[in-house]
C-alpha cells in the first residue's frame, strides 16, 4: 500500500500552544509506545517548541528515525495530523507521535489508523503519567554501611585460586554507588484495622523483584520476575490460570504451555508431578488443612493466602472436568502482602539524593507492572511513589570472565529491632532450635529409666501428644487472630502471626504437664521457661501479650493432658514407642523445614 502524500502545509503554528511536558517525561513516554512497536528509544532532542525529533533502535539493530509534536488545541482535527504526516515524509522519518491534552476527531484517528503515526490523547495520557511521576523520587532509603566497609564486604568474597594453583584469581575492576529505583504500589483497600500498613508493595523496576523484610535481613520474592521474563501470550495464560484457579486443557494447549510446563508453572495431564518428600507432602496438607479449618472458625473473609514458598503444588494432580478433558492449574504462589513487604515500616528513609549515586535504569514501567500487580491480586492496585535504594556494585574479572556483585545494606530502625546484646546468640539459637534443650534433658530422662521402659515410653508418648495439641491449637489461633509479629520471622510457614507465641505454649504448658509427673522437675523447667518467654520479646518476635497469652494457654493445655493423656489414656505399648521415637526425631527435621518454609 502506498501512502499518500500532500502539498506543503500552510498552517499558522501560531494557532497551537506547546504542551508543558518536560524532556524527562516525553521521554518515558516515548519508550513505552515504542516499546509496544519493538522499538528503543536511543535519542530525543528539541528542534524548536513542541517538535522533537529522535532516534531509536529495532530488535535487528537498525536505526529508526521519529518525529514527536506536543502541542494542544482544543481538539486535534485530520488536517494537524495530516500536517505531522507530511513532516514525517519530508524528514524521512519513519514513525511519528502526536501528543495532546486534548482529544482527537474521528477523522484524525481513522486517518492515522493504517499510518505509522501513534497518537496519544488525553485519556492515553493520563494512564501513561503514573508512569512518568515515578522517576520523581521523594524519598531513599538511608544506608547502614559506608564506602569502607562495602569495599571490604566485596575483597572478602573476592574468588581466590584453590591452595594458590588452580582456578582463578579475581580482581576487583571497580567498585560503584547506585540507587535501585522502586515503585510503591497500595494494594486494595486493607478489610482489618491492624492491615492499615500491611499493603504496601515495594518493587523493584530494574528486575521486577520484590523486597521484604525476614529477621534483620532485606529479601527478595521473584515471583512476579518469573511472571514479567515470559513472552507476553505465555504471560497472560498463566495469570488467567492464577485468577481463575486453573483452566481447561483445551484453554491453554499450545507452545505457551509447553513454556510454562517447561519452566515448571503449571501442572497439567500431560505434565509430571515435581518430586517432593513426605514430609514435605504432610506439611503443605496439613498447612492447607489448618489455613482453611481457622478461616471456617473465625468467619472473617480473608484474602487469597499464599506463602512466599515457590516449590508450588507440585504434589496435587491435575482433575478432569465435565467434559473429560484435564485441567490446567498455576504452580506459583504469590506473596501475601503483609507488614513484612512494607519496607518503610521498618528502614530509616531520607529526603536527601546523594549525587554521587547512580539510578539503575528502569527495564519496567510502573504501569505496565500494576496491571499484571491487579491481575496477581485480583484487587485495586495504586502506584503511590517512587523511591531509591542505595547500593554498591563490585565488578570483578579476571582474564577470561566478569562478574557482579550487589552489596545491599539498609539502616534498619532501632525502635523496630532491639539491639543485639551478649545474650543475642542464645535467644537466637532457642528460636531456630527450641526442642533441643528439652530433647537433651529428655534424653537424660529416658536412659535414667530404662528399667521402667513402659512408664517412660508412657511418659514421652504423653509429652508428644501434648506438644502436637499445642502445634494445632497455635496454629489455628495464629490464623483466626492474624497479629503482625515486630520482626517478621517465618514468611513462608503457618506461624508467620504474632498470636499466641508457640514458642511460650509449648515451654509453659510443658509445666503443667510434668507437674503430674514429677513436681521436682519444675526446679529445672521454671527458668527455662522464664528463658524462652523472654527471648521472644528480646528478639522483638513477640510483644508481651503473646507470650503471656501463649504461656496461659499452653499451661491449660499441658494440665488438661497432665489430667486426661498422662494419668488416664493407656495406648499400646507399640503405640507409645512410635510416639516416643517421634519425640526423638522430628525435631532433627525442624531447621530444615523452616529454611524451606520460609
Amino acid at each position: 500500500m502506498d501512502f499518500p502524500t500532500f502539498p506543503k502545509k500552510t498552517r499558522e503554528w501560531d494557532d497551537w500552544e506547546s504542551l508543558d511536558i518536560s524532556e524527562k517525561k516525553l521521554k518515558t513516554v516515548l519508550r513505552s509506545i515504542l516499546k509496544e512497536s519493538g522499538l528503543e528509544l536511543d535519542e530525543l532532542y528539541e528542534v524548536y517548541e513542541g517538535y522533537w525529533q529522535a532516534s531509536a533502535v529495532n530488535r535487528m539493530g537498525n536505526r529508526v528515525r521519529i518525529v514527536a509534536w506536543t502541542r494542544y488545541m482544543t481538539s486535534v482535527g485530520k488536517e494537524e495530523v495530516e500536517d505531522l504526516y507530511e513532516e514525517m515524509l519530508e524528514i524521512r522519518a519513519h514513525h511519528a507521535v502526536f501528543i495532546t491534552t486534548s482529544h482527537f476527531t474521528k477523522e484524525a484517528q481513522e486517518f492515522a489508523e493504517s499510518l505509522p503515526i501513534e497518537l496519544v490523547d488525553d485519556m492515553r495520557l493520563g494512564e501513561l503519567i503514573p508512569e512518568v511521576d515515578i522517576y520523581e523520587v521523594e524519598d531513599i532509603f538511608v544506608t547502614e554501611k559506608g564506602d569502607k566497609e562495602a569495599m571490604n564486604y566485596f575483597k572478602t568474597r573476592r574468588r581466590r585460586k584453590l591452595f594458590g594453583l588452580i582456578g582463578e584469581e579475581e580482581e576487583i575492576d571497580y567498585v560503584d554507588r547506585r540507587y535501585l529505583p522502586y515503585a510503591v504500589y497500595a494494594i486494595g483497600k486493607p478489610k482489618r484495622a491492624q492491615e492499615e500498613e500491611s499493603k504496601k508493595l515495594f518493587v523493584d523496576l530494574s528486575t521486577a523483584d520484590i523486597p521484604y523484610i525476614e529477621e534483620r535481613e532485606l529479601r527478595s520474592a521473584n515471583t512476579l520476575r518469573i511472571i514479567m521474563e515470559l513472552p507476553e501470550e505465555s504471560r497472560e495464560h498463566l495469570l488467567d490460570l492464577i485468577q481463575y484457579g486453573g483452566l481447561s486443557l483445551k484453554h491453554v494447549e499450545g507452545k505457551h504451555l509447553e513454556i510454562l510446563e517447561r519452566k515448571g508453572l503449571v501442572v497439567s495431564p500431560k505434565s509430571k508431578s515435581d518430586e517432593k518428600s513426605i514430609i514435605q507432602i504432610m506439611g503443605e496438607e496439613l498447612g492447607d488443612t489448618l489455613n482453611v479449618f481457622a478461616k471456617n472458625i473465625s468467619n472473617i473473609p480473608q484474602p487469597r493466602e499464599s506463602e512466599i514458598d515457590y516449590t508450588g503444588f507440585g504434589h496435587h494432580e491435575a482433575v478432569s472436568d465435565a467434559g473429560g478433558g484435564g485441567r490446567v492449574r498455576p504452580n506459583i504462589r504469590v506473596p501475601d502482602v503483609d507488614r513484612s513487604f512494607d519496607l518503610e515500616h521498618f528502614l530509616n528513609t531520607s529526603m536527601d539524593v546523594d549525587e554521587n549515586f547512580d539510578a539503575d535504569k528502569p527495564k519496567y514501567s510502573a504501569v505496565e507492572l500494576r496491571n499484571v500487580l491487579e491481575r496477581l491480586y485480583d484487587r485495586k492496585v495504586e502506584f503511590k511513589k517512587m523511591i531509591y535504594m542505595p547500593y554498591y556494585l563490585c565488578k570483578y574479572r579476571t582474564l577470561y570472565t566478569t562478574r557482579y556483585l550487589r552489596y545491599i545494606s539498609p539502616s534498619f530502625r532501632k525502635e523496630i529491632f532491639p539491639p543485639k546484646t551478649a545474650e543475642y546468640d542464645i535467644y537466637e539459637f532457642i528460636d531456630k532450635q527450641p526442642a533441643i534443650p528439652y530433647v537433651v534433658l529428655g534424653a537424660a530422662i529416658f536412659f535414667m529409666n530404662l528399667q521402667r521402659i513402659e512408664e517412660t515410653l508412657h511418659l514421652f508418648s504423653s509429652i508428644f501428644i501434648f506438644a502436637a495439641v499445642s502445634l494445632v491449637v497455635g496454629v489455628i489461633l495464629k490464623e483466626i487472630f492474624r497479629t503482625p509479629r515486630r520482626v517478621p520471622r517465618y514468611g513462608g510457614s503457618p506461624i508467620k502471626y504474632g498470636f499466641p507465641s508457640i514458642h511460650s505454649m509449648l515451654s509453659a504448658g510443658s509445666l503443667g504437664l510434668i507437674f503430674f509427673v514429677n513436681p521436682l522437675f519444675l526446679i529445672i523447667l521454671i527458668p527455662l521457661t522464664l528463658l524462652y518467654i523472654y527471648s521472644r520479646i528480646s528478639l522483638g518476635v513477640h510483644n508481651t501479650w503473646d507470650v503471656l497469652g501463649g504461656a496461659f494457654i499452653g499451661l491449660v493445655i499441658g494440665v488438661l493432658c497432665g489430667l486426661f493423656v498422662f494419668q488416664q489414656l493407656n495406648l499400646p505399648i507399640e503405640v507409645e514407642a512410635f510416639l516416643t521415637l517421634l519425640f526423638f526425631i522430628l525435631p532433627l527435621f525442624y531447621g530444615r523445614w523452616e529454611r524451606e518454609s520460609i
